[in-house]
Protein backbone atom coordinates (compact mmCIF):
# COMPACT_ATOMS: atom_id res chain seq x y z
CA UNK A 1 0.00 0.00 0.00
CA UNK A 2 1.02 3.54 -0.53
CA UNK A 3 0.85 5.15 2.96
CA UNK A 4 1.32 9.15 3.01
CA UNK A 5 0.87 11.82 5.80
CA UNK A 6 -0.15 14.52 3.60
CA UNK A 7 -3.30 15.72 2.49
CA UNK A 8 -4.84 13.98 -0.58
CA UNK A 9 -5.22 14.96 -4.10
CA UNK A 10 -8.77 13.90 -4.87
CA UNK A 11 -9.48 13.24 -8.62
CA UNK A 12 -12.86 14.04 -10.50
CA UNK A 13 -13.86 10.62 -10.48
CA UNK A 14 -13.36 10.28 -6.60
CA UNK A 15 -10.23 8.77 -6.60
CA UNK A 16 -7.21 9.91 -4.41
CA UNK A 17 -4.17 10.42 -6.63
CA UNK A 18 -1.40 7.90 -6.13
CA UNK A 19 2.13 8.19 -7.19
CA UNK A 20 3.60 4.79 -9.46
CA UNK A 21 5.82 2.39 -7.18
CA UNK A 22 9.22 3.87 -7.84
CA UNK A 23 8.56 6.99 -9.07
CA UNK A 24 11.20 8.64 -6.81
CA UNK A 25 13.41 5.83 -7.11
CA UNK A 26 13.47 4.81 -3.56
CA UNK A 27 10.28 3.83 -3.22
CA UNK A 28 9.94 4.63 0.48
CA UNK A 29 6.20 5.66 0.16
CA UNK A 30 5.05 2.40 0.01
CA UNK A 31 4.98 -0.61 2.42
CA UNK A 32 7.27 -3.80 1.73
CA UNK A 33 5.47 -7.00 0.81
CA UNK A 34 4.95 -8.16 4.67
CA UNK A 35 2.46 -5.03 4.73
CA UNK A 36 4.83 -3.04 6.98
CA UNK A 37 6.13 0.54 6.47
CA UNK A 38 8.30 3.20 8.21
CA UNK A 39 7.45 6.53 8.57
CA UNK A 40 10.90 8.34 7.24
CA UNK A 41 8.98 11.83 6.42
CA UNK A 42 11.18 14.58 8.57
CA UNK A 43 8.29 16.25 10.76
CA UNK A 44 8.27 19.66 12.71
CA UNK A 45 5.37 19.39 15.45
CA UNK A 46 4.07 20.52 18.83
CA UNK A 47 3.47 18.10 21.44
CA UNK A 48 -0.74 18.49 20.52
CA UNK A 49 0.17 17.84 17.09
CA UNK A 50 -2.39 15.22 15.37
CA UNK A 51 -0.83 13.85 12.17
CA UNK A 52 -3.17 11.94 9.72
CA UNK A 53 -1.84 8.35 8.72
CA UNK A 54 -3.30 7.34 5.14
CA UNK A 55 -2.92 3.95 3.18
CA UNK A 56 -4.23 3.33 -0.51
CA UNK A 57 -3.80 0.11 -1.98
CA UNK A 58 -2.60 0.06 -6.08
CA UNK A 59 -6.02 -0.68 -7.61
CA UNK A 60 -7.69 2.34 -4.77
CA UNK A 61 -10.68 0.16 -4.00
CA UNK A 62 -8.96 -0.03 -0.22
CA UNK A 63 -8.34 2.67 1.82
CA UNK A 64 -7.18 3.39 5.68
CA UNK A 65 -7.41 6.61 7.53
CA UNK A 66 -6.09 7.11 11.25
CA UNK A 67 -5.37 10.24 13.18
CA UNK A 68 -1.91 9.83 15.93
CA UNK A 69 -1.19 12.44 18.53
CA UNK A 70 2.63 13.63 17.69
CA UNK A 71 3.79 11.39 20.60
CA UNK A 72 2.36 7.92 19.11
CA UNK A 73 4.34 8.01 15.93
CA UNK A 74 7.35 6.39 17.50
CA UNK A 75 5.16 3.77 18.46
CA UNK A 76 4.12 0.80 16.00
CA UNK A 77 0.58 1.82 14.69
CA UNK A 78 -1.93 -0.55 12.76
CA UNK A 79 -3.34 0.59 9.70
CA UNK A 80 -6.03 -1.97 8.08
CA UNK A 81 -6.86 -1.47 5.06
CA UNK A 82 -11.01 -1.25 4.45
CA UNK A 83 -12.90 -1.25 1.07
CA UNK A 84 -14.30 1.80 -0.01
CA UNK A 85 -17.49 3.70 -0.32
CA UNK A 86 -18.38 5.88 -3.40
CA UNK A 87 -19.56 8.70 -2.85
CA UNK A 88 -21.61 11.22 -5.06
CA UNK A 89 -23.17 14.75 -4.39
CA UNK A 90 -23.95 17.70 -5.87
CA UNK A 91 -23.88 21.88 -4.72
CA UNK A 92 -26.01 24.47 -6.86
CA UNK A 93 -24.44 27.63 -6.14
CA UNK A 94 -27.63 30.10 -6.95
CA UNK A 95 -26.95 33.08 -8.85
CA UNK A 96 -23.29 31.79 -10.11
CA UNK A 97 -23.75 32.57 -13.92
CA UNK A 98 -19.86 32.10 -14.94
CA UNK A 99 -17.74 29.01 -14.23
CA UNK A 100 -16.02 29.86 -11.79
CA UNK A 101 -13.23 27.85 -9.67
CA UNK A 102 -14.75 26.24 -6.30
CA UNK A 103 -12.33 24.64 -3.96
CA UNK A 104 -14.10 21.86 -1.74
CA UNK A 105 -11.61 20.20 1.05
CA UNK A 106 -12.08 17.01 3.03
CA UNK A 107 -11.72 16.78 6.46
CA UNK A 108 -12.87 14.59 9.42
CA UNK A 109 -15.80 15.65 11.28
CA UNK A 110 -12.93 16.55 13.98
CA UNK A 111 -11.99 19.21 12.03
CA UNK A 112 -8.67 17.22 10.49
CA UNK A 113 -8.09 18.14 7.05
CA UNK A 114 -7.89 15.32 4.70
CA UNK A 115 -7.54 16.58 1.38
CA UNK A 116 -8.98 18.38 -1.56
CA UNK A 117 -11.15 17.79 -4.33
CA UNK A 118 -11.31 18.31 -8.28
CA UNK A 119 -15.09 18.77 -9.58
CA UNK A 120 -17.15 18.78 -12.62
CA UNK A 121 -19.22 22.36 -13.00
CA UNK A 122 -21.32 23.38 -14.92
CA UNK A 123 -23.92 26.49 -16.29
CA UNK A 124 -27.53 25.11 -15.10
CA UNK A 125 -31.06 27.14 -14.78
CA UNK A 126 -30.32 28.68 -11.63
CA UNK A 127 -26.70 28.46 -10.92
CA UNK A 128 -23.65 26.63 -11.24
CA UNK A 129 -23.78 22.64 -10.86
CA UNK A 130 -20.52 21.59 -8.87
CA UNK A 131 -20.76 17.62 -8.89
CA UNK A 132 -17.52 15.86 -6.76
CA UNK A 133 -17.13 12.10 -6.03
CA UNK A 134 -14.89 10.28 -3.50
CA UNK A 135 -13.91 6.86 -2.68
CA UNK A 136 -13.31 6.82 0.88
CA UNK A 137 -13.09 3.90 3.92
CA UNK A 138 -16.24 3.68 6.69
CA UNK A 139 -15.47 7.10 9.02
CA UNK A 140 -17.34 10.68 9.71
CA UNK A 141 -16.48 13.39 7.34
CA UNK A 142 -17.56 16.52 5.96
CA UNK A 143 -16.81 18.84 2.97
CA UNK A 144 -15.90 22.58 3.51
CA UNK A 145 -16.20 25.30 0.92
CA UNK A 146 -14.87 28.63 2.08
CA UNK A 147 -17.37 31.59 1.19
CA UNK A 148 -15.97 33.35 -2.19
CA UNK A 149 -17.05 36.54 -4.28
CA UNK A 150 -19.55 34.02 -5.81
CA UNK A 151 -20.90 32.09 -3.20
CA UNK A 152 -21.72 31.62 0.45
CA UNK A 153 -19.50 28.73 1.55
CA UNK A 154 -20.79 25.47 2.45
CA UNK A 155 -20.45 22.47 4.71
CA UNK A 156 -21.74 18.84 4.45
CA UNK A 157 -21.42 16.31 7.22
CA UNK A 158 -21.47 12.74 6.40
CA UNK A 159 -20.97 9.17 7.47
CA UNK A 160 -19.91 5.76 5.80
CA UNK A 161 -21.16 2.74 8.00
CA UNK A 162 -19.10 -0.06 7.60
CA UNK A 163 -19.82 -2.33 3.94
CA UNK A 164 -21.23 0.62 2.48
CA UNK A 165 -20.39 0.63 -0.74
CA UNK A 166 -22.52 3.24 -2.25
CA UNK A 167 -24.06 6.89 -0.74
CA UNK A 168 -25.78 9.80 -2.68
CA UNK A 169 -25.41 13.62 -0.93
CA UNK A 170 -27.82 14.59 -3.25
CA UNK A 171 -27.78 17.95 -3.84
CA UNK A 172 -27.06 20.91 -2.05
CA UNK A 173 -28.40 24.79 -2.87
CA UNK A 174 -25.75 27.38 -1.59
CA UNK A 175 -26.83 30.94 -1.77
CA UNK A 176 -24.72 33.43 -3.61
CA UNK A 177 -22.44 35.49 -1.85
CA UNK A 178 -23.39 39.08 -0.62
CA UNK A 179 -21.07 40.75 -3.00
CA UNK A 180 -22.46 38.62 -6.10
CA UNK A 181 -26.13 39.86 -5.53
CA UNK A 182 -24.75 43.23 -5.71
CA UNK A 183 -24.25 42.84 -9.50
CA UNK A 184 -25.86 45.38 -11.61
CA UNK A 185 -27.11 47.07 -8.90
CA UNK A 186 -26.08 50.70 -7.02
CA UNK A 187 -22.59 50.32 -5.02
CA UNK A 188 -23.55 50.51 -1.85
CA UNK A 189 -22.12 53.29 0.31
CA UNK A 190 -18.44 53.43 1.52
CA UNK A 191 -18.81 52.80 5.01
CA UNK A 192 -15.32 52.25 6.00
CA UNK A 193 -13.24 54.74 8.59
CA UNK A 194 -11.42 57.08 6.30
CA UNK A 195 -8.21 59.09 7.05
CA UNK A 196 -8.30 62.46 7.64
CA UNK A 197 -9.07 64.21 4.30
CA UNK A 198 -9.40 61.42 2.08
CA UNK A 199 -12.96 60.71 2.39
CA UNK A 200 -14.85 60.09 -0.97
CA UNK A 201 -18.10 59.54 -1.93
CA UNK A 202 -19.76 57.53 -4.88
CA UNK A 203 -20.50 60.75 -6.49
CA UNK A 204 -17.25 61.95 -6.12
CA UNK A 205 -16.16 58.68 -8.45
CA UNK A 206 -18.48 58.87 -10.88
CA UNK A 207 -17.15 58.33 -14.35
CA UNK A 208 -14.38 56.34 -13.15
CA UNK A 209 -13.11 52.76 -12.86
CA UNK A 210 -13.28 52.23 -9.37
CA UNK A 211 -10.78 49.13 -8.02
CA UNK A 212 -11.92 47.96 -4.65
CA UNK A 213 -8.90 46.02 -2.96
CA UNK A 214 -9.46 44.83 0.69
CA UNK A 215 -6.57 43.74 2.22
CA UNK A 216 -4.88 42.58 6.17
CA UNK A 217 -1.32 43.28 7.49
CA UNK A 218 -1.69 39.31 8.83
CA UNK A 219 -2.47 38.07 5.14
CA UNK A 220 1.06 36.97 3.45
CA UNK A 221 -0.82 36.82 -0.56
CA UNK A 222 -2.57 40.25 0.46
CA UNK A 223 0.87 42.06 1.10
CA UNK A 224 3.12 40.08 -1.43
CA UNK A 225 0.61 41.34 -4.18
CA UNK A 226 0.43 44.87 -2.74
CA UNK A 227 4.07 46.16 -4.91
CA UNK A 228 2.44 44.15 -7.97
CA UNK A 229 -0.66 46.66 -7.56
CA UNK A 230 1.30 49.86 -7.21
CA UNK A 231 2.47 49.44 -10.63
CA UNK A 232 -0.38 48.68 -11.91
CA UNK A 233 -2.05 51.69 -10.49
CA UNK A 234 0.88 53.45 -11.93
CA UNK A 235 0.74 52.63 -15.28
CA UNK A 236 -3.73 53.77 -14.80
CA UNK A 237 -2.11 56.91 -13.13
CA UNK A 238 -3.62 58.83 -16.19
CA UNK A 239 -6.43 57.12 -16.50
CA UNK A 240 -9.94 57.54 -14.90
CA UNK A 241 -9.17 55.00 -12.63
CA UNK A 242 -9.33 54.97 -9.10
CA UNK A 243 -7.58 52.38 -6.64
CA UNK A 244 -8.95 52.62 -2.88
CA UNK A 245 -7.65 50.07 -0.39
CA UNK A 246 -9.26 49.17 2.66
CA UNK A 247 -7.29 47.51 5.31
CA UNK A 248 -9.46 45.13 7.56
CA UNK A 249 -8.47 43.47 10.82
CA UNK A 250 -10.26 41.17 10.43
CA UNK A 251 -9.18 37.24 10.24
CA UNK A 252 -11.80 35.82 8.80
Amino acid sequence: AWVTNETLQIRADGYAYVPSRDWDGRDQDWSDSAGKFELKTPLTLRRDAVVPLIAINPDRDRMAIRFLAADQLAQPQPLVLQPVCHVRGRCLLEGVAETVDVSVGLASSAGQSLGFLSTRRALVAGGLRVEFQLRLPPGDYVLKSRGSSHHAGFSIPFSIAVGQSELDLGTKTVPAAATALLRGKPAPALDVLWRPGQEVTWEKLHGKVVVLDFWGTWCGPCVSDTPVLMDIAQQFREKPVEWIAVHTPNLE
